[in-house]
């Protein structure tokens, strides 16, 4: 399954794919991800359900959760938000890492608006992931003073 996930997201997106190979906390978090799909898995094998086409969904489920295009997204408005404080993101190598936590944390809001694509224009959906990155920051914040 990590194998197709890898795969399909270079297929995708090589250069996000590149990025993550190099940013150890992005890919723990994946594996993490991978991890989550792996364990719905077991449970619905045990369960009786011996479909390959389970593993197909899941998979499918997670690289949409994890798209290039909502990465893209949410980047966009992250880094427009952070505009000062971006060049710390970058030269501690967090950025990407700090981004796959707010796309996962995101995924009822993009789910709510239908996000299809990077190109999606709705300032709704906008707004409502600009609110979620500032929530994020006002928490990773609150961490780092601790």
């Amino acid at each position: 399954m990590i194998e197709q996930f890898w795969m399909r997201l270079q297929q995708e997106n090589p250069e996000l794919c590149n990025d993550l190979q190099h940013d150890y906390p992005s890919i723990w978090f994946i594996q993490q991800q991978i991890d989550g799909v792996l364990i719905t898995i077991e449970t619905l094998q045990r369960a009786g359900i011996q479909d390959a086409e389970i593993c197909t969904e899941r998979l499918n489920e997670l690289i949409e959760e994890l798209s290039p295009a909502r990465f893209l997204f949410v980047k966009k408005i992250f880094e427009s938000t952070l505009r000062d404080d971006l060049p710390a993101f970058k030269e501690t190598g967090l950025l990407n890492s700090v981004i796959l936590h707010i796309v996962v944390a995101c995924k009822p809001v993009f789910r709510h608006y239908g996000f299809q694509n990077q190109g999606s224009d709705d300032k709704n959906l906008a707004y409502a992931i600009g609110l979620m990155v500032k929530f994020f920051l006002e928490d990773f914040d609150k961490f780092l003073k601790h």
